[in-house]
């Protein structure tokens, strides 16, 4: 009230002197109400119910390459009364009127390690959230072809042989009767 006073609602002040004063009303998670209460001699100002409104943002899931599926879970920010906040679709995706807060985001590629993260959807915001499935290709070869190739510790296939996956690090083992094994990691 004026700048000045503060309280938790319910709340009442006293000793204001007659007057115009600026009200803001403001919760964590709501959008802030502000307004102008006049104070009269010998009179009580009672504003009423107000009824706050759950702030919103917009997120935008993105995905490299696109299509992947993906599951977002708001972490704080519930309000009591509120069912919990989940969404899950498919990339690329615009979800507007969310409740403010932290969500855990998911995203799920066939073949590929997922990616958690966060993201914070902010008042009157779109906040985006962008992931790469990262990916390489490698080719393996041998003299002579046709050496059995186990990557991982499973069989993938013989030489000559290309493969199209994750980032990361690959254990590789080749084998060919008669020829010593190869196993190394790339």
């Amino acid at each position: 009230v004026g700048g000045t006073a503060t309280g938790v609602t319910p709340v009442s002040f006293g000793d204001l002197r007659i007057g115009k004063y600026p009200v803001v009303i403001e919760a964590p998670g709501f959008d802030p109400i502000d307004r102008e209460v006049e104070v009269k001699p010998d009179a009580f100002t009672n504003l009423g119910l107000i009824k706050l409104q759950r702030s919103t943002g917009t997120a935008q899931i993105i995905s490299t390459p696109a299509a992947q599926k993906f599951e977002l879970r708001l972490k704080n920010g519930e309000v009591a009364g509120e069912a919990p906040t989940e969404r899950s679709g498919t990339t690329p995706a615009t979800l507007e009127n969310l409740p403010t807060g932290t969500y855990a985001v998911r995203m799920t590629r066939s073949g590929w390690p997922e990616f958690n993260g966060e993201i914070e959807v902010k008042r009157g915001a779109i906040v985006p959230m962008q992931w790469e499935f990262a990916e390489g290709n490698m080719q393996i070869t041998s003299e002579p072809a046709g050496a059995a190739v186990v990557i991982n510790g499973k069989p993938a296939g013989a030489t000559p042989y290309r493969l199209s996956g994750p980032t990361g690090e690959y254990r590789i083992a080749l084998q060919r009767e008669g020829w010593p094994e190869y196993e190394g990691t790339v």
